[in-house]
């Protein structure tokens, strides 16, 4: 557990951010409710330093992956941040500007916020993820997300519609790696990648007899199709 800890400072603190803009979100004070970009904003900035200062390398084919991939998170969240900025609740709060009064039962901005936070706080994840298991959490926290986010941008039907559509591709997506996880878990007996390639090593090797386990190959062609599904990856974003 300390080792994983280790690792996870600026995701800690990433949720630390989205607890605050959950509540900042639903204020019936205008300045607070506007300020959830702001408190984001810092929340990155604090898990970008974060990851400069805490992650430790580790043992992999590229050590320092991690430290560099949080920091690519944290900056590109950073500009996100910086464009969808004013974005959430904009009608609403013009009416609010004519005199209407603030229902938070109408509101969205917590909850967008709050959903922004989370996927990126499940990149974060991804970044620093050495377990079969692990990969796939952090996977569907990047991508669950979004598909919220995609429904609430408007009021539109057509947000609802592309929602649904995004979210049912994106189940498919993840049976399909996920499966594929599974058939590498059956063929290597371990979920770990440092146990996951010592064992296809083994098995290539010739007192292994100089062949990778069918199940083990299978598995890496679904993993892989199931992550470019998600990523939109050519071919797969056809």
């Amino acid at each position: 557990m300390e080792h994983k800890l280790a690792l996870l400072w600026p995701e800690i603190a990433m949720f630390a951010t989205t607890c605050l803009v959950l509540v900042l979100g639903l204020s019936r004070t205008r300045l607070l409710r506007q300020s959830c970009a702001l408190v984001c904003g810092v929340g990155l900035l604090v898990a970008g330093v974060l990851a400069v200062t805490t992650t430790p390398a580790v043992a992999t084919a590229l050590p320092n992956l991690p430290l560099y991939a949080k920091l690519m998170v944290a900056a590109v969240g950073l500009v996100l941040t910086l464009l969808m900025a004013g974005s959430a609740d904009r009608e609403l709060e013009a009416e609010v500007s004519r005199g209407a009064k603030f229902d938070p039962i109408r509101s969205v901005r917590a909850e967008f916020w709050a959903f922004y936070m989370f996927s990126l706080t499940g990149l974060m994840l991804c970044c620093s993820a050495d377990d079969l298991i692990w990969l796939f959490l952090a996977l569907e926290l990047t991508s669950l997300p979004t598909y919220v986010m995609v429904a609430i941008s408007t009021r539109r039907n057509r947000s609802m519609e592309a929602a649904v559509k995004y979210f049912f591709l994106g189940a498919l997506g993840a049976a399909i790696f996920l499966y594929g996880f599974a058939l590498i878990y059956g063929g290597t007996g371990s979920t770990s990648f440092l146990a996951i390639r010592d064992a296809i090593a083994l098995q290539a090797s010739p007192a292994g007899g100089g062949e990778v386990n069918p199940l083990v190959m299978l598995g890496l062609v679904l993993a892989l199709v199931g992550v470019s599904f998600k990523i939109a990856a050519v071919p797969m974003h056809f």
